[in-house]
Protein backbone atom coordinates (compact mmCIF):
# COMPACT_ATOMS: atom_id res chain seq x y z
CA UNK A 1 0.00 0.00 0.00
CA UNK A 2 1.49 3.25 -0.99
CA UNK A 3 2.27 5.78 2.05
CA UNK A 4 -0.57 8.52 2.01
CA UNK A 5 2.70 10.93 3.25
CA UNK A 6 3.86 10.15 -0.19
CA UNK A 7 0.95 10.89 -1.91
CA UNK A 8 -0.70 14.06 -0.46
CA UNK A 9 2.09 16.40 -1.27
CA UNK A 10 2.20 15.68 -5.30
CA UNK A 11 -1.78 16.94 -5.15
CA UNK A 12 0.17 20.57 -4.83
CA UNK A 13 1.75 21.76 -7.59
CA UNK A 14 3.01 24.99 -5.06
CA UNK A 15 4.66 22.13 -2.99
CA UNK A 16 7.92 21.34 -3.13
CA UNK A 17 9.28 17.98 -2.23
CA UNK A 18 13.17 16.88 -1.25
CA UNK A 19 15.23 14.33 0.70
CA UNK A 20 16.39 14.93 3.80
CA UNK A 21 20.68 14.85 2.05
CA UNK A 22 19.65 18.32 0.26
CA UNK A 23 18.91 20.40 3.59
CA UNK A 24 22.79 19.81 4.24
CA UNK A 25 23.63 19.83 0.08
CA UNK A 26 26.53 22.78 -0.54
CA UNK A 27 24.63 24.51 -3.01
CA UNK A 28 27.31 27.31 -3.72
CA UNK A 29 24.55 29.40 -5.25
CA UNK A 30 23.53 33.29 -5.12
CA UNK A 31 19.51 33.99 -3.35
CA UNK A 32 18.62 34.11 -6.64
CA UNK A 33 19.87 30.84 -8.13
CA UNK A 34 18.37 29.22 -5.19
CA UNK A 35 15.04 30.46 -5.77
CA UNK A 36 15.53 29.17 -9.37
CA UNK A 37 16.47 25.51 -8.77
CA UNK A 38 13.75 25.83 -6.04
CA UNK A 39 11.11 26.90 -8.89
CA UNK A 40 12.61 24.05 -11.11
CA UNK A 41 12.04 21.27 -8.34
CA UNK A 42 8.46 22.17 -7.85
CA UNK A 43 7.60 21.83 -11.49
CA UNK A 44 9.23 18.87 -12.33
CA UNK A 45 7.52 17.12 -8.99
CA UNK A 46 4.49 18.03 -11.05
CA UNK A 47 5.77 16.78 -14.52
CA UNK A 48 7.85 14.03 -14.06
CA UNK A 49 7.57 12.93 -17.69
CA UNK A 50 9.15 16.41 -18.76
CA UNK A 51 12.81 16.99 -19.07
CA UNK A 52 12.43 20.90 -19.51
CA UNK A 53 10.52 23.15 -18.08
CA UNK A 54 9.41 26.76 -19.13
CA UNK A 55 10.51 29.77 -16.71
CA UNK A 56 8.97 33.12 -17.95
CA UNK A 57 11.37 35.60 -16.69
CA UNK A 58 8.74 38.57 -15.98
CA UNK A 59 6.77 35.91 -13.51
CA UNK A 60 9.15 34.45 -11.87
CA UNK A 61 11.17 37.95 -11.23
CA UNK A 62 7.20 38.70 -9.42
CA UNK A 63 6.98 36.54 -7.74
CA UNK A 64 10.15 36.20 -5.47
CA UNK A 65 9.65 39.95 -5.25
CA UNK A 66 12.65 40.81 -6.70
CA UNK A 67 14.08 43.82 -6.48
CA UNK A 68 15.39 44.42 -10.54
CA UNK A 69 14.00 43.45 -13.96
CA UNK A 70 17.01 43.39 -15.16
CA UNK A 71 16.82 40.41 -17.65
CA UNK A 72 20.35 40.02 -18.42
CA UNK A 73 21.35 39.65 -14.89
CA UNK A 74 18.69 36.49 -14.76
CA UNK A 75 20.16 35.47 -17.43
CA UNK A 76 23.96 35.30 -16.08
CA UNK A 77 22.93 33.88 -13.15
CA UNK A 78 20.85 30.78 -14.53
CA UNK A 79 24.05 30.72 -17.24
CA UNK A 80 25.68 29.99 -14.29
CA UNK A 81 23.99 27.19 -12.91
CA UNK A 82 24.61 24.91 -16.16
CA UNK A 83 28.13 24.82 -14.70
CA UNK A 84 28.18 25.02 -10.50
CA UNK A 85 28.08 21.75 -9.15
CA UNK A 86 25.81 20.92 -6.21
CA UNK A 87 27.39 18.59 -3.66
CA UNK A 88 24.98 15.77 -1.95
CA UNK A 89 26.55 13.97 0.73
CA UNK A 90 25.05 10.02 1.04
CA UNK A 91 25.22 7.69 3.89
CA UNK A 92 25.82 4.21 2.35
CA UNK A 93 24.25 0.90 3.31
CA UNK A 94 26.78 0.19 5.42
CA UNK A 95 26.56 3.23 7.51
CA UNK A 96 30.22 5.16 5.82
CA UNK A 97 29.69 8.72 4.14
CA UNK A 98 29.78 9.19 0.32
CA UNK A 99 28.99 12.09 -1.63
CA UNK A 100 27.12 12.85 -5.30
CA UNK A 101 28.84 16.38 -7.16
CA UNK A 102 26.51 16.64 -10.42
CA UNK A 103 25.81 20.15 -12.48
CA UNK A 104 22.55 21.36 -11.25
CA UNK A 105 21.08 22.35 -15.18
CA UNK A 106 21.86 20.43 -18.07
CA UNK A 107 21.32 22.95 -20.00
CA UNK A 108 19.02 26.46 -19.91
CA UNK A 109 17.77 27.57 -23.77
CA UNK A 110 16.73 31.30 -24.05
CA UNK A 111 13.70 31.89 -26.15
CA UNK A 112 10.77 33.92 -26.49
CA UNK A 113 7.17 33.05 -27.21
CA UNK A 114 4.43 33.75 -29.44
CA UNK A 115 3.29 36.73 -27.29
CA UNK A 116 6.62 38.14 -27.26
CA UNK A 117 7.21 37.04 -23.87
CA UNK A 118 11.17 35.94 -22.59
CA UNK A 119 11.48 32.28 -20.94
CA UNK A 120 14.30 30.29 -20.01
CA UNK A 121 14.10 26.53 -21.20
CA UNK A 122 15.85 24.55 -18.57
CA UNK A 123 16.91 20.84 -18.43
CA UNK A 124 17.89 19.91 -15.20
CA UNK A 125 20.09 16.71 -14.28
CA UNK A 126 19.07 13.63 -14.64
CA UNK A 127 20.98 12.15 -11.57
CA UNK A 128 19.25 14.84 -9.42
CA UNK A 129 15.65 13.69 -10.21
CA UNK A 130 15.95 11.10 -7.78
CA UNK A 131 16.63 13.40 -4.53
CA UNK A 132 13.67 15.41 -5.99
CA UNK A 133 11.25 13.05 -7.24
CA UNK A 134 11.20 9.48 -6.30
CA UNK A 135 10.68 10.26 -2.80
CA UNK A 136 8.79 6.84 -2.13
CA UNK A 137 12.00 5.43 -0.09
CA UNK A 138 13.85 7.27 2.75
CA UNK A 139 13.58 10.43 4.71
CA UNK A 140 12.06 13.41 2.78
CA UNK A 141 10.25 16.52 3.97
CA UNK A 142 8.31 19.46 1.54
CA UNK A 143 7.01 23.00 1.89
CA UNK A 144 5.14 25.11 0.55
CA UNK A 145 7.24 27.25 -2.30
CA UNK A 146 6.18 30.43 -1.03
CA UNK A 147 8.28 29.80 1.73
CA UNK A 148 11.86 30.06 0.03
CA UNK A 149 10.42 32.36 -2.20
CA UNK A 150 10.50 35.48 0.33
CA UNK A 151 13.28 35.15 1.97
CA UNK A 152 16.27 37.64 1.27
CA UNK A 153 18.91 35.77 2.07
CA UNK A 154 20.89 32.80 0.99
CA UNK A 155 20.91 31.71 4.83
CA UNK A 156 17.68 32.26 6.14
CA UNK A 157 17.02 29.99 2.93
CA UNK A 158 19.71 27.02 3.42
CA UNK A 159 18.18 27.24 7.60
CA UNK A 160 14.59 27.03 6.55
CA UNK A 161 15.55 23.90 4.59
CA UNK A 162 17.49 22.67 7.58
CA UNK A 163 15.20 23.25 10.31
CA UNK A 164 12.18 21.81 8.13
CA UNK A 165 13.74 18.86 7.50
CA UNK A 166 13.93 18.04 11.24
CA UNK A 167 10.12 19.73 11.77
CA UNK A 168 9.07 16.21 12.80
CA UNK A 169 11.38 15.28 15.58
CA UNK A 170 10.88 19.24 16.59
CA UNK A 171 14.31 19.64 17.90
CA UNK A 172 17.89 19.49 16.27
CA UNK A 173 21.41 20.45 17.87
CA UNK A 174 24.80 21.30 15.66
CA UNK A 175 27.93 22.71 15.90
CA UNK A 176 28.68 25.59 14.97
CA UNK A 177 31.38 24.53 12.83
CA UNK A 178 29.09 22.78 11.24
CA UNK A 179 26.17 25.44 10.85
CA UNK A 180 29.01 27.88 9.53
CA UNK A 181 29.75 25.43 6.83
CA UNK A 182 25.68 24.48 6.18
CA UNK A 183 24.44 27.61 5.44
CA UNK A 184 28.07 28.50 3.63
CA UNK A 185 29.58 31.33 4.82
CA UNK A 186 32.75 32.14 3.55
CA UNK A 187 35.77 30.86 6.28
CA UNK A 188 36.53 34.89 6.21
CA UNK A 189 33.11 35.98 6.99
CA UNK A 190 31.48 36.12 10.80
CA UNK A 191 34.32 34.63 12.24
CA UNK A 192 33.49 36.05 15.83
CA UNK A 193 30.40 33.79 17.26
CA UNK A 194 28.51 37.51 18.16
CA UNK A 195 28.61 38.46 14.56
CA UNK A 196 27.71 35.25 13.07
CA UNK A 197 24.70 35.08 15.77
CA UNK A 198 23.58 38.53 14.72
CA UNK A 199 24.03 37.87 11.07
CA UNK A 200 23.43 34.72 10.85
CA UNK A 201 20.73 33.31 13.30
CA UNK A 202 18.68 36.46 14.79
CA UNK A 203 18.21 37.36 11.20
CA UNK A 204 16.85 34.04 9.55
CA UNK A 205 14.81 34.33 13.13
CA UNK A 206 13.26 37.54 12.52
CA UNK A 207 12.80 36.83 8.59
CA UNK A 208 11.01 33.33 9.36
CA UNK A 209 8.96 34.31 11.91
CA UNK A 210 7.47 36.91 9.79
CA UNK A 211 7.03 35.05 6.56
CA UNK A 212 7.37 31.46 7.07
CA UNK A 213 5.46 28.30 8.15
CA UNK A 214 8.05 27.46 11.00
CA UNK A 215 10.06 29.78 13.34
CA UNK A 216 12.35 28.77 16.09
CA UNK A 217 13.86 29.13 19.27
CA UNK A 218 17.44 28.54 20.82
CA UNK A 219 19.97 27.65 22.82
CA UNK A 220 23.74 27.94 22.95
CA UNK A 221 25.65 25.31 24.03
CA UNK A 222 29.01 26.16 25.46
CA UNK A 223 32.67 24.39 25.60
CA UNK A 224 32.48 24.86 29.74
CA UNK A 225 27.95 24.40 30.62
CA UNK A 226 27.36 27.34 32.91
CA UNK A 227 30.35 29.16 31.92
CA UNK A 228 29.14 32.33 29.89
CA UNK A 229 32.36 33.56 29.20
CA UNK A 230 33.34 30.24 27.27
CA UNK A 231 33.36 29.70 23.82
CA UNK A 232 29.75 28.64 22.24
CA UNK A 233 30.66 25.07 20.67
CA UNK A 234 26.55 23.96 19.43
CA UNK A 235 23.43 25.09 18.88
CA UNK A 236 20.20 23.69 20.41
CA UNK A 237 17.28 24.73 17.90
CA UNK A 238 13.36 24.00 18.97
CA UNK A 239 11.78 24.08 15.48
CA UNK A 240 8.27 25.47 15.74
CA UNK A 241 4.93 25.82 13.77
CA UNK A 242 4.21 29.41 12.99
CA UNK A 243 0.70 28.63 11.13
CA UNK A 244 -0.94 32.16 12.38
CA UNK A 245 1.86 34.36 11.02
CA UNK A 246 1.95 32.02 7.66
CA UNK A 247 -1.73 32.24 6.85
CA UNK A 248 -1.72 35.74 7.44
CA UNK A 249 1.47 36.18 4.97
CA UNK A 250 -0.15 34.17 2.39
CA UNK A 251 -3.38 36.31 2.35
CA UNK A 252 -1.44 39.34 1.84
CA UNK A 253 0.81 38.01 -0.66
CA UNK A 254 -2.36 36.79 -2.53
CA UNK A 255 -4.10 39.91 -2.69
CA UNK A 256 -0.38 41.44 -3.95
CA UNK A 257 -0.10 39.40 -6.45
CA UNK A 258 -4.34 39.75 -7.50
CA UNK A 259 -3.58 43.62 -7.67
CA UNK A 260 -0.51 43.26 -9.90
CA UNK A 261 -1.98 40.98 -12.56
CA UNK A 262 -4.74 43.18 -13.12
Amino acid sequence: MTDDRVLEPFKDDNLVILKNPIANARFGLSVMQTKVLFEAIAFFKSNQDLRTMRLYIKEFLRNVGAETNNYEYIAKEIDQMTEIPLRIQRTTKKGRLDYLKVQLFSSADYKIDASGFGFVEIEISDKLKPYFLEIAEGEFFYYHILNTRVLKSKYSIKLYLFLKSWKRKGQVEISVMDLRALVEVEPNEYTEYRYFKKRIIESAKKELSEKCDITFEYQEIRAIPGNTKSEVVKIRFFIRENKETWNKFREKRSLKSARQSQ
